[in-house]
């Protein structure tokens, strides 16, 4: 009965993990992260199968049956240090977008590569494992070095979260953290009852629950970006501009900017459309140097249009981001070897006394001003 509801977990774990990776493969945006959380739930759904076909041929008589069995633990302990490993590259690509894991990263593979020499030995030395002549399974005399060995890459994952969750500042960092950080306690808590009762499947049922629940919210996350510029999009916009304005911050001021591409048209009519695109994500990048480090939520209004809000202390300091903005794209025309000049038109408005009083009007406000920049061209 044991064994058969043990699999059964097993086998409740892995469907679910099954319709996350077939989604996956669905999607094709196959960035570093991307590829890094596929690969966890692959090394995830494999050692869920080894747990499953474990339970059938566990004190089932027979050399073969044996033999299988060492196997099977073995392939086990590796794998659950590739779990860790998976995870913690993917947690790697996520706070730092564009980096590469190569040589700096070459002594984190000393954990799984001890893993793996400890796991073949055991076969042999019954170091994590054993096998008795009735082809029951036994935990070895340093059992808890695969534990310590799988779960350190969870540790360093967790220890970079935590050290960028002290120096997020923007909306995104601060979501990026938060996602990251739903992964970690379940795992956590399963290992300590695996610990505490041999046999109890507990980790990796956890681990799945903490994939699915990071997998959600990157869903969700994606549904409010825009799939080009990778800005949030409009109806995240929207969300952002109720919040501030049913939580007014206590210091300073919530002001919106609205801005606009130059003649992208005419971008578009001449460099066709696939050019235009790539003047949109370039737009979007240089808003982001502009706004890296700072607490401000940029996202794409729609077509060529984009949208900033933040809090200011005044009117000047709003004008001071705005001449920041129009510098770094007159930087970029500047550096040459581009075959068009890009700019924006840009507008604001605060809220509160003195300006909009609602998050019409607000956006009135900014749309106005904009304009009059626009005519000034």
């Amino acid at each position: 009965m044991y064994f058969a509801i043990y699999a059964e977990i097993s086998v409740i774990c892995i469907i679910p993990l099954l319709f996350i990776l077939r989604r996956m493969r669905l999607n094709v945006d196959q960035q570093t992260a991307n590829v890094a959380f596929e690969r966890t739930v692959v090394a995830l759904i494999v050692i869920l199968t080894l747990d499953a076909i474990w339970t059938f041929i566990e004190g089932r008589p027979g050399t073969g049956m044996r033999r299988l069995n060492c196997a099977i633990n073995a392939c086990y302990m590796l794998d659950s240090g590739i779990v860790g490993f998976c995870w913690w590259q993917f947690t790697e690509c996520k706070l730092r977008p564009g980096a590469r894991l190569g040589r700096d990263h070459f002594w984190l593979l000393a954990p799984l590569a001890a893993l793996a020499v400890l796991s073949v030995a055991s076969l042999w030395t019954g170091w994590l494992f054993r096998i008795d002549a009735d082809n029951n399974y036994h935990r070895g005399p340093v059992h808890f070095l695969q534990i310590v060995l799988a779960f350190s890459y969870v540790v360093i994952a967790l220890a970079d979260v935590l050290r960028s969750r002290k120096k997020a500042v923007t909306y995104q960092e601060k979501l990026e953290v938060r996602n990251l950080l739903s992964f970690f306690f379940l795992p956590v808590v399963g290992c300590a009852a695996s610990g505490v009762v041999e046999g109890l499947p507990g980790i990796w049922p956890c681990c799945m629950l903490s994939l699915a629940m990071v997998f959600i919210s990157y869903q969700d996350d994606s549904i409010a970006s825009d799939g080009l510029t990778g800005l949030n999009n409009r109806l995240s916009l929207d969300r952002e501009l109720y919040r501030l304005t049913q939580d007014p911050p206590r210091r300073g001021t919530a002001f919106l900017f609205l801005l606009d591409v130059n003649h992208f048209k005419h971008i578009n009519d001449t460099f066709g459309h696939y050019e235009g695109d790539q003047a949109l994500i370039e737009v979007s990048g240089l808003l982001r140097r502009v706004l890296e480090g700072r607490d401000f939520f940029a996202a794409r209004y729609g077509g060529d249009e984009f949208a900033i809000v933040g809090v200011l202390s005044d009117q000047a300091e709003a004008e001071g981001l705005r001449g920041q903005i129009y510098r770094a794209f007159a930087e970029r025309n500047a550096a040459g070897g581009r075959a068009y000049a890009l700019n924006v038109s840009a507008g604001f408005e605060e809220f509160g006394p003195g300006g909009a009083d609602s998050v019409p009007s607000l956006i009135k406000g900014a749309d106005r001003m904009l304009y009059r920049e626009k005519a000034g061209i």
